[in-house]
């Protein structure tokens, strides 16, 4: 599994960075959101309980998917701005 990153703005106001992410997955199934919540933390260095997976959308025809992503600065920020259903998908609240 390939992963790159197509655009990465920072959110000043949110103080976070926002990701779209293009995923090769070339004979493999879409890539879990645990899985790649864990490859995006170690390719940038950041802490994997920051990183947030908003969706994961897999190309019609494709072996590509295309994530969004969000990176935050601290678990706060975080824990006040993201909907519980988000938190729970990326198990960051049970």
């Amino acid at each position: 599994m390939d992963i790159k990153v197509i655009k990465r703005e920072e959110n000043k106001l949110y103080d976070r960075e926002e990701l779209e992410i293009l995923i090769e997955h070339r004979n493999q199934a879409t890539p879990k959101r645990l899985e790649l919540k864990k490859q995006i933390a170690a390719m940038l260095g950041v802490d994997e309980n920051l990183v947030i997976i908003e969706k994961i959308r897999t190309l019609y025809g494709k072996h590509q998917s295309i994530a969004y992503a969000k990176l935050y600065k601290n678990k706060e920020t975080m824990m006040r701005i993201e909907p519980k259903y988000l938190l729970k998908r990326n198990n960051i609240i049970q």
